[in-house]
């Protein structure tokens, strides 16, 4: 072994042991600690970002063309009802007493019923049928509601179901306003 192989090697022991002498585990893992925060919160960016992106795209395709009409179905199995909405509506219970159906039950048969009125909506004959059904059972006529909808809210008194689907809502300022899509709270 040569004398430049030989001080290289000292050299390398004594600045590894400099190294380790001055070394704080304490230290050490709080900055590793840091790293995996900031790795975290670009994580956490990324997914913000990604949700943020899809939400848009969604939108953007919602205001491009309504193709579609989104009808909420709500089953009131056991729970009570107000006392304006005696005769007008029933609960599960009401119908079918103890012997009303399970969850998974009560959801084949809710869906199998939607495939079938969704195959008569393909035929514009079924799809005014749904219109003058949905006009006929309808409990929202003349009632004030708010709707939610993708980026705002309107609130406004219901005159109705236009032949497309339109939810009518006659809002405060007069305007006459169809509403295709949204959540209607009365």
């Amino acid at each position: 072994m040569g004398l430049m192989t030989r001080m290289g090697m000292v050299l390398k022991a004594k600045m590894n042991a400099l190294v380790e002498g001055s070394e704080n585990p304490a230290e050490t893992l709080e900055y590793s600690y840091q790293k995996q925060l900031e790795m975290l919160q670009k994580v956490k960016r990324g997914i913000v970002e990604v949700v943020t992106s899809k939400r848009r795209v969604e939108m953007q395709a919602e205001a491009d063309a309504v193709a579609w009409v989104a009808v909420g179905v709500g089953v009131n199995v056991a729970n009570r009802l107000p006392a304006s909405l005696h005769g007008t509506a029933v609960t599960l219970s009401d119908l079918c007493g103890e012997s009303r159906p399970g969850r998974a039950a009560l959801l084949r048969t809710v869906l199998e019923r939607l495939r079938i009125r969704l195959a008569e909506v393909e035929h514009p004959a079924g799809r005014e049928a749904v219109c003058r059904a949905a006009r006929r059972l309808s409990v929202l006529d003349g009632a004030r509601v708010t709707v939610r909808g993708p980026g705002s809210t309107r609130r406004g008194m219901v005159e109705g179901i236009r032949d497309d689907g339109a939810l009518l809502l006659r809002r405060s300022d007069g305007v006459l306003e169809p509403v295709l899509a949204g959540d209607v709270l009365v």
